[in-house]
């Protein structure tokens, strides 16, 4: 680490809260786009102790709740204050909301001047979506750049200061493998090309040796499948069995904006090297299959291999709850001598062995090991541990249903609760890609109420990998704090509380109502008021993994859809 000045790094990890220094906190649910706040350098023999009044730099990947608010909510609870953009300036606007002539991604020169404003007031520590920060956003980055695959002047300048700003920073960047499809309902592509570059990109392709992996080899097989025919334009869409069709101008700025995803990623690493604490990469969308994704996830994993941290996984929605929980475990570990969290991971159901789910290429202990790598967390059998209940689908090795092995996992939960074991539990029974509710209506409409608030996480949120991130994310990242601070703020506290109150008001109750859920009906057991009297009740588990009365109140109100798509809402959540 000599590139580094070790008191910039110490710096990102501590600020003194003495009457001679000036803190650096913001309310993490307000806008954060004004830089102006003072940071203190102090001695680096100080060392690091916890995350209470630190700052972090965050280019979320784009506006949608599980980017913004979930993260937000997750870095409160270890203490974490998150710095962000003003919300233009990484917004995702699509042709449903403004039409196809006004949609458009982020703000990229705002974001890489408010990047250089948080440096000069003396951030050092930053979360930093690649997608978000050249393209605008994960939509952006599908639909490529004018056709241009390498680097223009203002992408050039980007990724010099990105570069430079690894030398002296702690930086956790944020990347993607270009999932298979378009976007449906973005500047003028529709189901019909969702369907049709899927299928296009699902086909076989010839793999690669790893010596003749280059981004000129990968770019020259895109066209071509495994027995080296021209694809044609229409292909049988992988979700409905139908044939469809792209048009040759679809499939080439398609080609397009994977190859320049390719370069970009490419002269970073290039460029910056070692410097790059940690990158982070997920595999957006994928199949198990050596499809168009396949040549390029293999170069990735081999330019990256030499980086201090790289992780390569199927998922994307997850990644800003990544970057939180493994920059949590990161410097705990690294500079604050507590070593790292230990995981017992148990699985009810014979399904782990199998592909996670329809979006995914890893089986679903494969996705959970390589989550649990990327976070600095390490699995052991001592079942006093971070304990991981996970509910796989069904297989046809197992005799026992979905519902008994979920009745039994909750059974489990149960004593867990009891005997204080902090516990994330996670549903990953869904094969088709979908939230899966089976867990959370087992804990929901229990006759004698199980206390949510004692579990670190409870997590079914759409596809299986995003699930597992999720919920491993929001586990690791408040066990880290609560187990190594020297202190466990209230506002840490709160933090935690609309953690959870996000997690099974969105994940399990609306998307079981979806718009006829209601915040004043008690009619179901799943409806936001009973949610909320179970973790009002609940204790929650603080200061040395001991458990405590909250004593909170909380309400939620104001529901809305941010980008007109039924599956994310966002809603105000009120804790007194």
């Amino acid at each position: 680490m000599t590139a580094k000045r070790i008191v910039s790094i110490l710096l990102c990890m501590l600020l003194c809260v003495s009457a001679f220094l000036v803190s650096c906190g913001e309310d993490s649910n307000t806008d954060t786009s004004d830089a102006s706040d003072e940071v203190v350098e102090i001695n680096p023999a100080a060392g690091f102790k916890d995350f209470n009044d630190f700052t972090v730099a965050y280019i979320p990947l784009d506006d949608r709740p599980v980017q913004t608010d979930r993260v937000k909510y997750l870095a409160e609870s270890a203490g974490i204050t998150l710095k962000m953009p003003v919300e233009d300036d990484y917004r995702t606007i699509l042709d449903a909301i403004n039409g196809v002539e006004n949609a458009r991604g982020g703000n990229t020169k705002n974001l890489l001047n408010w990047l250089k404003e948080q440096e000069q007031n003396g951030v050092n520590c930053y979360i930093i979506s690649l997608d978000q920060i050249f393209s605008g956003g994960l939509v952006n980055s599908r639909v490529g750049n004018n056709g241009n695959t390498n680097l223009d002047e203002s992408e050039t300048e980007i990724a010099n200061y990105l570069v430079e700003l690894a030398k002296n920073n702690y930086v956790v960047y944020l990347d993607t493998v270009m999932r298979l499809a378009s976007t449906n309902g973005y500047k003028g592509y529709n189901l019909n090309e969702y369907y049709a570059t899927r299928a296009y990109g699902s086909q076989l392709r010839a793999t690669l040796p790893e010596e003749e992996l280059t981004i000129e080899n990968i770019v020259a097989g895109y066209r071509y499948g495994a027995n080296d025919m021209e694809i044609p334009l229409m292909n049988v869409s992988v979700e409905t069995g139908a044939y469809c069709t792209a048009t040759e101008e679809q499939i080439s700025e398609h080609l397009a904006a994977r190859e320049r995803k390719l370069n970009i990623i490419t002269y970073l690493i290039e460029k910056a090297g070692k410097d790059i604490e940690h990158l982070i990469v997920g595999v957006d969308d994928s199949s198990a299959n050596e499809n168009i994704q396949y040549n390029e996830r293999a170069y990735i994993e081999k330019i990256a291999s030499s980086l201090p941290e790289f992780n390569l996984f199927a998922g994307a929605d997850e990644l800003g709850m990544m970057g939180i929980a493994t920059l949590t475990s990161s410097l705990y570990a690294k500079y604050g001598e507590k070593g790292n969290i230990l995981v017992n991971v148990v699985y009810y159901g014979m399904g782990q062995n199998e592909v996670a789910d329809h979006y995914d290429y890893l089986t679903l202990k494969e996705t959970v090991d390589r989550h649990l790598s990327a976070i600095g967390a390490k699995q052991s059998d001592d079942t006093g541990a971070l304990q991981v209940l996970v509910l796989t689908r069904q297989s046809s090795l197992d005799s026992k249903d979905l519902q008994t092995n979920a009745k039994e996992l909750v059974e489990q939960l149960k004593k867990n609760l009891e005997a204080n074991i902090p516990t994330c539990v996670i549903d990953a029974s869904n094969a088709n890609g979908g939230n899966a509710r089976i867990v959370s209506d087992c804990i929901l409409s229990a006759e004698a109420p199980i206390p949510v608030g004692k579990a670190l996480a409870i997590s079914c949120w759409n596809t299986v990998s995003n699930t597992v991130g999720i919920g491993l994310s929001n586990a690791v990242a408040r066990y880290n704090y609560i187990k190594n601070s020297s202190d466990v703020s209230d506002a840490s506290n709160i933090g935690f509380l609309k953690t959870m109150t996000f997690a099974l008001i969105k994940d399990a109750s609306y998307r079981g109502h979806g718009s006829t859920m209601s915040f004043e009906s008690t009619a179901n057991y799943d409806d936001p008021l009973n949610i909320i009297k179970n973790i009002e009740a609940s204790q929650i588990l603080g200061k040395d993994i001991k458990p405590i009365d909250h004593g909170k109140k909380i309400s939620v109100s104001d529901i809305v859809l941010p980008w007109n798509r039924a599956f994310e809402c966002r809603f105000s959540i009120n804790v007194q």
